[in-house]
């Protein structure tokens, strides 16, 4: 344990960041398998999946919905939204509150082992403490590195490739000697914010919500996901902190995030400074 400590500093050294703190009791999972996993339990339950079928309206109360879509509309007892980051007009109620901060992943090619055993020598995986953090490990195969920043400016509506630039020069600061390296993946999300920073649980005019989860939903979505579930069917069920807590919003902000390039910029002069 002592050497992959001694190395893990070294590496920090390296890389340039300020803040080191190892936990030894931390963990990660694979989050692509992740959701498969739970995409064919739920599957195996009896849900049904309508990909790239968005709901275009809402409309009626407890134990008689409509929600339109594309497709067609669809007669419930009850909704739920577990729409996060994404949550759009459809919502005011969650637009209002939650602020939607763009970000993207990028992984190499694939690099010799003595590279990655290089880049990350005990295979941790990393988050460090600037604003929209920047977080990356090596590949489950240990054959790339997947590099993410959070904070970028910009709308996913365009073309990715200008992000997967930005991110790039972000690797590089961390990682020079991959300077030149080839991608050959990079993808787009988005993380839900709170003006709090808390997870949030409850319902608004009879829609349930689960959203907010700040960069932690692997962790925490599913729990919720759980406790949102409970209180729609009705099961016995324990008073969540979660929706205990005031969903707060803003009259300066109704879903615009108009601040963001101001704040983005304050944010940069102070992680230069730290």
């Amino acid at each position: 344990m002592e050497n992959n400590i001694c190395n893990f500093d070294r590496f920090l050294e390296t890389t340039r960041m300020t803040v080191k703190i190892l936990s030894r009791s931390a963990a990660a999972v694979n989050p692509g398998k992740y959701h498969a996993a739970l995409v064919g339990l739920a599957k195996d339950a009896g849900a049904l999946f309508f990909e790239r079928t968005p709901a275009n309206s809402i409309e009626g109360k407890p134990g008689s919905f409509l929600v339109k879509t594309r497709l067609g509309t669809i007669r419930c007892k009850a909704v739920g939204l577990a729409t996060n980051g994404h949550s759009g007009k459809l919502t005011p109620f969650l637009r209002r509150r939650i602020i939607p901060v763009t970000g993207t992943v990028i992984a190499t090619g694939e690099l010799p082992e003595e590279l990655t055993k290089s880049l990350l020598p005990d295979g941790s995986w990393c988050v460090d403490t600037h604003f929209g953090f920047r977080c990356f490990c090596l590949s489950p195969d240990g054959k790339r590195l997947i590099f993410a920043k959070a904070g970028l400016p910009g709308s996913f509506r365009r073309d990715i490739k200008p992000y997967a630039r930005r991110v790039y020069k972000h690797m590089i600061e961390t990682f020079p000697q991959l300077d030149g390296v080839a991608l050959d993946y990079a993808w787009p999300a988005s993380v839900g914010v709170t003006l709090d920073g808390i997870p949030h649980l409850g319902s608004h005019e009879g829609v349930w919500h689960a959203a907010g989860f700040n960069g932690h939903g692997v962790a925490i979505t599913v729990h919720l996901g759980n406790q949102m579930a409970r209180r729609i069917l009705g099961g016995q069920h324990k008073k969540s902190v979660f929706e205990e807590i005031p969903f707060p919003t803003s009259v300066f902000y109704n879903g615009n995030t108009w601040f963001m390039p101001v704040i983005r910029q304050m944010l940069k002069i102070w992680d230069l400074r730290s």
